[in-house]
């Protein structure tokens, strides 16, 4: 029995686009998530290619996945953020509290495991160079979200606290 197909997105730099105003709740002078996701829901662009993309795989039966590096502790306003847009993923996968160390690749390839037992997954969208290779890794096709390449600002920067980072 062949599995469903699904195509697996990414929220923040590929669904949305980063515009400055979100971009400051980066900086390490301010370093405000919970500002970042609440201001997301209503003042984050929409990614207009991507989510069309989106619409046109969904139309033809694909399944949509989300796989994001947001905590799940953001669900409720990730939700409220899919309403603005008019999405509705059949699945989204967060990233827990105890993976909040790991970098995205790790988180993504747990994600990427549960949803390959039982989704056959023909793409992935996302503006990270570090899951590029995990989908060259596992032969799965990719569209590259600008988001990450835009070098003047680091989507995830170390937290002020963290000195072990440099």
């Amino acid at each position: 029995m062949s599995r469903p197909l699904a195509f697996v997105f990414d929220i923040d730099g590929t669904v949305i686009e980063y515009t400055v105003a979100l971009r400051e709740h980066f900086s390490s002078e301010v370093h405000d998530l919970d500002a970042y996701h609440q201001q997301s829901i209503w003042d984050a662009p929409a990614a207009t290619r991507t989510l069309a993309l989106l619409r046109a795989l969904e139309k033809a039966g694909v399944t949509i996945i989300m796989s994001t590096y947001r905590e799940r502790h953001y669900y409720e306003k990730t939700m409220k953020l899919f309403d603005r847009l008019e999405i509705w993923p059949a699945k989204t996968y967060m990233r827990l509290r105890e993976d909040r160390d790991l970098p995205a690749y790790e988180v993504k390839t747990k994600h990427l495991d549960r949803i390959e037992e039982t989704f056959e997954v023909i793409g992935m969208a996302d503006d990270d160079p570090s899951i590029r290779r995990l989908c060259e890794e596992r032969g799965i096709p990719i569209l590259v979200a600008p988001g990450w390449t835009d070098a003047s600002w680091t989507p995830h920067p170390a937290r002020p606290d963290d000195s072990s980072q440099s």
